[in-house]
């Protein structure tokens, strides 16, 4: 059990190595923070920090930095949380409203910010239902044997494809497509699949051109992954041996890997944070993460995270995820909504 002051002293090491990546002395929080005790107080206190697993010293006479277990504590119980600046939020805003209704550059844009704002690494992932499902259906002719096949999904997303017609008229088309958006409305790909109806030939071609849509789909948002910023973790102090960075740049190019990490990571609607050896791969134990879910699970759902060294700000990178979580579920709520301007 930490005394009041040992906690003091331990929020002021976190504080003081995010911001330097120098290990802290004694001396220096004291005269920096103007502490009413000695240094030789404070250096007591940090003894009894190491004898506990909170924080190390590289060298026996040198200053601390916080361990792996030092980062939980402060995050689960010094953190203090304070939300981004009221002009950043009302510029990333502003940038997503730029970009009219598209989940690609909707998530391209949120990694992107999530890297300029956390100076470090960041994934999202598109949002995606456990299969796709469809919301409406429609063939418009383009030749006398083309057609054009628009699928427009309930994940907010629009597929085409061209499509040979067998002899109909311009009637036939508006007639299947409304049919076809009927009984195919809120159905996924297996559904589809079972559903029983009497089709005609251009219906039963369009619903074979259908269901291989959501299919690449379904495929296609299982690998969906925007990554960002791996120049601003690569510039930190603690990947500067060719060593770690490599191992770094090889986890961020595996991207499939990488997305499947960050829904791993991801608890229900909770906002997690993974510190160093919780890290389920060996290759991002020198790192920690702050990752969040937006959507709704088990219904449409994505992810999206900051990646960095365990030396990162974790209130900074909390409130900078949890900011664009919310922001990315106002959007997709106001697709389903049909709200978006």
């Amino acid at each position: 059990m930490l005394s009041e002051r040992q906690r003091q002293v331990l929020k002021l090491i976190v504080a003081d190595y995010v911001a330097s990546a120098i290990p802290v002395a004694s001396k220096n929080i004291v005269e920096r923070h103007r502490l009413p005790v000695s240094s030789a107080t404070v250096r007591s206190d940090m003894m009894a920090l190491e004898e506990e697993g909170f924080i190390t010293r590289p060298h026996t006479s040198g200053g601390g930095i916080p361990s792996d277990r030092g980062y939980r504590y402060y995050v689960d119980s010094l953190l203090e949380e304070a939300p981004l600046p009221a002009a950043q939020r009302f510029t990333i805003r502003r940038q997503f409203q730029e970009l009219g209704p598209e989940w690609d550059a909707w998530c391209q844009a949120a990694a992107g910010a999530l890297a300029k704002l956390g100076h470090n690494a960041a994934v999202v992932t598109a949002p995606r239902a456990p299969e796709a499902h469809v919301r409406q259906v429609q063939l418009i002719a383009l030749q006398e044997t083309l057609a054009l096949l628009v699928l427009v999904l309930q994940e907010a997303k629009l597929k085409q494809q061209l499509f040979p017609l067998p002899s109909s008229t311009p009637d036939d088309l508006t007639h299947a497509s409304n049919r076809l958006t009927r009984h195919l409305a809120g159905h996924n790909r297996f559904e589809i699949a079972a559903i029983t109806v009497s089709w005609s030939e251009l219906e039963a071609a369009a619903i074979q051109a259908v269901l291989r849509l959501l299919k690449e789909e379904d495929e296609r948002s299982r690998r969906a992954a925007y990554v960002d910023g791996l120049r601003h973790i690569l510039s930190q102090p603690e990947f500067s041996s060719g060593e770690r960075a490599r191992e770094v740049v090889e986890a961020f190019e595996e991207r499939d890997s990488l997305a499947g990490l960050v829904v791993e990571l991801t608890e229900s609607r909770a906002l997690n944070v993974v510190i160093g050896d919780e890290m389920p791969r060996d290759a991002l134990r020198q790192c920690g993460v702050v990752v969040a879910s937006y959507g709704w699970p088990g219904e449409v759902s994505g992810t999206l995270g900051i990646v960095g060294p365990t030396r990162m700000d974790y209130s900074h990178a909390i409130a900078t995820v949890r900011f664009l979580r919310d922001l990315l579920d106002e959007l997709l709520s106001s697709l389903h909504s049909g709200q978006h301007n």
